[in-house]
């Protein structure tokens, strides 16, 4: 008996799905890879290799330029000129923005220890009820006249967790998650969809008082 066709260009639709599940994110991931690998080549000063471009020698020449940079900022002269770059780039509106989160993902990203001290947790946003995903160090910043710790509390926007709010927030109303640092962003930057369905375990002792 021939397969009905309706069945048949389901199964084509589902071959179809699966592929496109493989093809495009490799695709991306490749395409933005070698125009990155392409930038850094682009780097490389003229006067270098008599005038020829050598494919893979920008990445040697940036490295080596990212090394010389760290041994200057680990000099008192170089430090010094840091800080006040810093200084004047935190004037500037939209620039301290961009450069404090760019500051914190390579802090985070070069330093596994930062990324520890932060914690995932969960705050009631927009509205009580409604749960967002956030993150805290977890330490206490200041306590009230009334006995209520506050905590610093990120709250990233999606699909770029670069920006977001931040708040204080009372210490009971926030829930603590064992989700690392790294499936956080991962989740955000998503928007829900990496790794599927996500389950949160909250430690008994760090629910406090949320409803």
């Amino acid at each position: 008996m021939p397969e009905p066709q309706t069945k048949r260009q389901g199964r084509v639709r589902n071959w179809f799905y699966a592929g496109l599940q493989v093809f495009v994110p490799f695709i991306l991931t490749l395409g933005i890879t070698m125009a990155f690998l392409r930038w850094l080549d682009n780097m490389q000063p003229a006067f270098l290799w008599g005038g020829q471009r050598i494919p893979g020698a920008g990445i040697l020449f940036v490295g080596l330029v990212v090394v010389l940079v760290g041994v200057f900022v680990k000099s008192f002269p170089g430090g010094w000129l840091v800080g006040q770059l810093e200084a004047v780039i935190n004037r500037i509106p939209v620039a301290s923005s961009l450069y404090a989160a760019f500051q914190q993902i390579v802090e985070l990203a070069t330093n596994p220890k930062n990324g520890q001290e932060q914690r995932v947790v969960l705050v009631q946003w927009p509205r009580k009820g409604v749960w967002s995903l956030a993150f805290s160090p977890g330490g206490a910043l200041m306590e009230r006249d009334d006995g209520v710790h506050m905590l610093n509390v990120f709250l990233p926007s999606t699909p770029n967790p670069t920006t977001g709010f931040f708040f204080m927030v009372p210490r009971d109303e926030v829930i603590f998650t064992d989700m690392s640092v790294e499936d956080g962003i991962r989740l955000l930057m998503s928007a829900g969809l990496a790794g599927g369905r996500m389950n949160v375990t909250v430690p008994e002792s760090e629910r406090g008082g949320v409803d």
